[in-house]
């Protein structure tokens, strides 16, 4: 199971009175000194700001363009690849970063249910921004207010951000995968799309030895999807988690579409699912036997057009 996995990962599990005895000594380390405001620091706005959840994550993409930037003026062109090669992209995804972050170096959170979220309060209402898997079997997920992750796990570890780590541990990743190719697509700070085509002969392998890379230098596992094009690779990388990789050849495309619902289509979110299922629509293989006329009228002409070609793993991207 995937909690199996997690702990396993973990080194199984840790004490729970020294990991919320840890917990605490970070969040008071965090919130430690006198409250602040405007009135007593001119630049509390700006420094709130800068280590806020929202700022970094905002302003992750400047940093990453400024590390490739550096990059890739010591680095040689990519080798040209033949028109008649399948076209390989590999698609990258840190596996629940923020929280794999915080356990490295800290035997204490080895195996232990663990959220990272700005308050641990029982009743507080800031939201989760990342779960173990361990937590994730409770039932705890992204954005989930913590009283609620609480409620649902008791045991959860809660530990607040450190931007700083992962800022750092995100550099690391981001110089690991532009020392296989130049040829990177930044998603986020922790996930990525990279082109490999023609690089190595077997592509399964290369992503084997980038993601012990990564696990090697960084502590933090990464999960892996390998299509013929970005949407089929990152539907790839979702079936591979967590801590693994999954392979969709040019051939198979069609085979792998037809096993997912299309709730798990990018860009279906609650709304149009329901719209969907109105039109008696819940599986890919029910979205094919129904026209890209019908879908066109019913949804809008080009909304009815990406669906469509999602749905047969047609990225023109």
């Amino acid at each position: 199971s995937e909690a199996a996995a997690d702990a396993a990962a973990a080194g199984g599990g840790g004490d729970p009175r020294a990991a919320q005895a840890l917990a605490a000594e970070l969040r008071a380390a965090h919130d430690r000194g006198p409250p602040r405001s405007t009135r007593n620091d001119p630049r509390f706005m700006e420094t709130f700001f800068r280590s806020s959840r929202l700022h970094f994550i905002g302003t992750w993409k400047t940093r990453i363009e400024a590390l490739m930037a550096e990059v890739e003026a010591g680095a040689p062109a990519p080798a040209p690849y033949s028109k008649g090669t399948e076209r390989v992209i590999l698609h990258v995804d840190m596996d629940c970063f923020f929280a794999s972050v915080a356990a490295v170096g800290r035997p204490e959170l080895a195996g232990r249910p663990l959220a990272v979220c700005h308050s641990n309060s029982a009743r507080g209402t800031s939201e989760v921004s990342s779960a173990n898997y361990l937590a994730r079997s409770s039932g705890v997920c992204a954005d989930m207010f913590i009283s609620e992750a609480r409620r649902r796990c008791p045991q959860l570890v809660v530990v607040p951000y450190e931007f700083d780590k992962y800022q750092a541990v995100s550099e690391q990743v981001y110089r690991i995968l532009m020392s296989y190719t130049a040829l990177v697509q930044p998603i986020s700070c922790d996930e990525a799309f990279l082109d490999v085509t023609g690089l190595a002969p077997d592509p399964e392998q290369l992503a084997s030895r980038l993601r012990a890379e990564i696990a090697h230098k960084t502590a933090c596992t990464a999960s892996a999807g390998i299509g013929p094009n970005m949407l089929v690779a990152r539907l790839a990388t979702k079936r591979a988690k967590p801590n693994g990789q999954f392979r969709v050849t040019r051939g198979s495309v069609l085979d792998f579409m037809g096993d997912l619902n299309v709730d798990q289509l990018p860009g279906v979110g609650w709304s149009l699912s329901s719209k969907l299922q109105t039109l008696g629509i819940t599986s890919v293989r029910q979205l094919w036997a129904t026209s890209r006329t019908l879908l066109q009228r019913q949804l809008g002409a080009k909304l009815g057009a990406d669906l469509w070609a999602h749905a047969h793993g047609v990225d023109e991207r």
